[in-house]
């Protein structure tokens, strides 16, 4: 009896240890035209990229990965702002403006 006990509450626990995900968007908008872009991807690894503005990424993560996106502006006197947000919730924002300034933002996947 004890054994099937066991092997029912091993059972219940890998049904339930299932990770939970969330949709995510980055997003980097501003008047600047492009900026180059660092930010952890849906693997967690980092990526980097020069990009045309407005731009827009969307992936699924783990609840409770780490997000990071940071953007500078490749032009002088601009606005840049970046958000991270999850099922419609910002999670972080960030703006500058200025010559080539630099927005970043960080959280987690809730």
């Amino acid at each position: 009896m004890r054994h099937i006990l066991i092997a029912l509450f091993l059972l219940l626990s890998l049904a339930t240890g299932a990770e939970n995900t969330s949709p995510v968007t980055y997003a980097v908008t501003g008047s600047a035209k492009k900026a180059l872009l660092t930010y952890r991807n849906a693997s967690g690894g980092t990526e980097q990229v020069l990009a045309i503005l407005p731009w827009r990424l969307n992936f699924t993560a783990k609840t409770g990965a780490l997000l990071y996106l940071s953007a500078q502006s490749k032009n002088r006197d601009s606005l840049i702002q970046v958000a991270i947000s999850s099922n419609g919730t910002e999670i972080q924002g960030a703006r500058s403006s200025g010559d080539y300034v630099i927005a970043s933002a960080k959280g987690r996947v809730p």
